[in-house]
């Protein structure tokens, strides 16, 4: 019997270790992370639509209410009981095909994180066959109060390996290339990869320099619920949304920001 009732509790602890069956819900802003959306291909960066919509219908169901980037970085907005900030990275044209009118139909808004150089074309940093992506008569045809824009690099390389003179320079371009074409955006940046430099004195240094040149606010990954009003602006976690993920997965990400305990 002893024997059968502490297998009961070592059972017990892994379920709860794998699967963070019975830790509290998270407080604070959640941030979803995608990326692509699909008829009907799954993976770890594409969601299908059917998924997307039941996705926005959970969301609904749990009373969030969606933020936007413009709120995220105004000091004076008072954030809602449940907020939630949607993030979609890389700008692929079937944000456009597939989740814009997902956004119109559950009046949800949606933040598109732009790699400015390969606006119009593909997404040749990928390893999977490149996709294409929106161009500017797209994100023209947008309407704000559906998707907001901001910033995924300018050539989407890895922020941990540019000097910051590089940095400075990619952000440049950024500003640059969508003020001239007329695109309205947020100066929030959402790292590459999730990638930035983790160690003093270079995060210190990293951290001025995204400052400096106009940013305002930073997204990694980190799979963490942030505390409302956080003084750590550069480095606001995201939780990844992956196409492999059961419904079950996506409602503990969404009510705890992560799946496994630790």
């Amino acid at each position: 019997m002893i024997l059968l009732i502490c297998s009961a509790i070592v059972l017990l602890v892994l379920v709860q270790i794998r699967f963070n069956l019975f830790a509290p819900p998270a407080i604070g802003l959640p941030i979803l992370m995608y990326h692509k959306v699909s008829e009907t291909y799954k993976s770890g960066t594409s969601v299908t639509v059917d998924q997307l919509e039941r996705h926005f219908q959970i969301i609904l169901e749990n009373n969030y209410t969606c933020i936007r980037l413009s709120d995220l970085i105004d000091p004076y907005f008072k954030f809602p009981e449940k907020p939630l900030l949607i993030t979609f990275d890389d700008g692929y044209l079937n944000n456009f095909e597939l989740l814009y009118p997902l956004l119109i139909r559950y009046k949800l808004h949606a933040s598109i994180m732009l790699p400015v150089k390969y606006i119009g074309l593909t997404s040749e940093w990928e390893t999977e066959p490149p996709l294409p992506l929106l161009n500017f008569v797209h994100l023209r045809q947008m309407e704000p109060q559906y998707v907001e824009f901001g910033l995924h690099s300018y050539a989407h390389k890895n922020y941990n390996t540019l000097t910051t003179k590089e940095v400075a320079s990619d952000l440049a371009k950024c500003f640059r290339i969508l003020n001239d074409n007329q695109i309205p955006f947020l100066p929030v940046l959402a790292y590459p990869y999730g990638a930035y430099p983790r160690k003093q004195p270079d995060k210190q240094q990293f951290f001025i320099t995204l400052e400096k040149n106009g940013i305002l606010a930073g997204l990694r990954i980190g799979n963490r619920y942030n505390e409302q009003g956080t003084t750590n602006r550069f480095e606001l976690k995201r939780i990844d949304i992956k196409g492999t993920d059961s419904f079950w997965t996506f409602k503990t990400k969404l009510k705890k920001g992560r799946v496994r305990m630790f």
